[in-house]
């Protein structure tokens, strides 16, 4: 299953990778180039001439860029704006220019970029001064003008395919390590799935047994729960209001008699409220105590023992 897993991952970044060349190779057919370094110029005409986008820029005949883009000037209409690159690694002089001129006897447009002899260089995105060479080629104007974009997009095609297969190269060697590093990673999670294969089983056994144990627990969860309903309904229908209310009038009760002993009514009330109460007992309690004492000291003044009847004079 791996090995099947592993082959469907391949032919998966395949076709991926197919696609993503397909789009790149349709861009440079279009004159986009990638992976490429380039330094962009422009240039104002009155007329182009049946100048065309991807016609190539050269120096006394050696290609060193393209035409990027034809456009009208958006801040001055009577103009056409026309954008090229060339390669970042050739200065321009400032005294330099570009030349519009025919290619081929079918009328086919370059652009020949003049170098000057000037010591200071344009900067990217500057604007470059042109000139119009019409030549003989302009007796051939009529078949150039029915001819004129075949042979603009055939130079254009072999310009772009020339870069392709050079940055084809590159992406054949990341593709070639993409998928050998695919390949490694894939050897690599069998073996890890193989050694932990046991370890697998026991988590799923861990599994099986977890979830038995869930279904013992819900039984005896339900079990509970029923008991305690039961015990709701005894408790719903045992006496409880009846001893609630006996309690409660037991409170009442109980507050209705403190409130008597705070206002002083009653035994209670008086002796709670009524200090003087407190004084005739404590009084009574000393006399009862002198009373006490005399009698145990001199019992003869209370008792009288005789024979004959006769009193004690003492």
């Amino acid at each position: 299953m791996f090995k099947a897993f592993s082959k469907e991952i391949r032919i998966g970044l395949f076709a991926v990778v197919a696609l993503t060349m397909l789009v790149m190779g349709v861009k440079f057919l279009k004159g986009n180039g990638f992976l490429s370094s380039n330094a962009t110029y422009f240039s104002e005409f009155d007329n182009v001439g049946g100048l065309t986008e991807g016609n190539s820029v050269s120096v006394r005949g050696l290609a060193i860029g393209r035409v990027k883009s034809i456009v009208i000037n958006p801040t001055n209409s009577s103009k056409i704006l026309v954008e090229i690159e060339i390669d970042k690694n050739i200065k321009v002089p400032t005294n330099s220019r570009l030349v519009l001129a025919a290619d081929g006897l079918l009328g086919g447009k370059l652009m020949n970029l003049e170098l000057g002899n000037a010591t200071t260089f344009m900067p990217e995105n500057a604007s470059i001064p042109n000139i119009t060479d019409g030549g003989m080629m302009e007796t051939f104007g009529s078949i150039g003008g029915k001819v004129d974009p075949i042979l603009t997009k055939a130079d254009s095609i072999a310009i772009t395919l020339n870069l392709l297969l050079k940055d084809f190269r590159v992406t054949s060697a990341v593709l070639n390590q993409t998928l050998s590093s695919v390949g490694t990673s894939s050897t690599k999670v069998n073996d890890l799935l193989a050694d932990n294969q046991q370890n697998i089983k026991g988590i799923t056994g861990n599994i099986n047994t977890l979830t038995n144990s869930l279904t013992d627990t819900e039984k005896k969860v339900k079990d509970l729960m029923v008991k305690l309903n039961t015990l709701g309904d005894t408790i719903n229908k045992a006496e409880v209001g009846s001893a609630l209310r006996a309690t409660q009038q037991s409170l009442s009760e109980l507050t209705t008699t403190l409130k008597s002993v705070n206002k002083g009514e009653g035994t209670m009330g008086q002796f709670a409220k009524n200090d003087s109460l407190y004084r005739n007992l404590n009084a009574s309690s000393e006399a009862l105590a002198k009373l006490l004492n005399d009698f145990r000291e001199r019992p003869k003044r209370y008792v009288h023992f005789s024979l004959f009847g006769k009193k004690d004079k003492k």
